[in-house]
């Protein structure tokens, strides 16, 4: 995903990865979306804050990050730095690992962001362009 995307544009492809679907109902010139939730249920009119909501992270995005991947999230106060042993060097802040399989390919992404949900979020992103260069 390129840096020029809002957040909202990011939240959106985030949910469609999800399982959610946009349905538009049009009316004369009255233009209405829906967004139908993943387990097909209901349709409401915005989509779960994704980049605020931890939440709804762990509802809708984790199920399916899970079924082929591993996640650990992991706060440091302090950066790591490598020592004797090969330990990654994390910086201060929330990091989210993802490794496992992916499509046709194996994957392993690190991110570092300011809070769970924005680490979740990026982590995501970079999952959802892996697999959309693999397709």
């Amino acid at each position: 995903m390129s840096d020029e995307k809002t957040e909202k544009k990011k939240n959106e492809e985030i949910a469609k990865w999800a399982g959610f679907e946009q349905t538009i109902y049009k009316y004369d010139s009255y233009v209405s979306i829906y967004w139908t939730l993943p387990d097909k249920s209901n349709g409401y009119p915005s989509l779960p804050d994704f980049y605020h909501d931890l939440n709804a992270l762990f509802k809708w995005v984790m199920p399916k990050l899970q079924m082929h991947n591993e996640v650990v999230i992991r706060w440091s106060s302090t950066e790591v730095r490598a020592g004797d042993r090969d330990y990654l060097v994390a910086p201060q802040g929330w990091s989210v690992t993802i490794f496992g399989q992916s499509k046709e390919s194996m994957v392993d992404i690190e991110t570092t962001g300011i809070s769970p949900t924005n680490a979740l979020c990026l982590a995501v992103e970079k999952l959802i362009d892996i697999e959309a260069k693999n397709e």
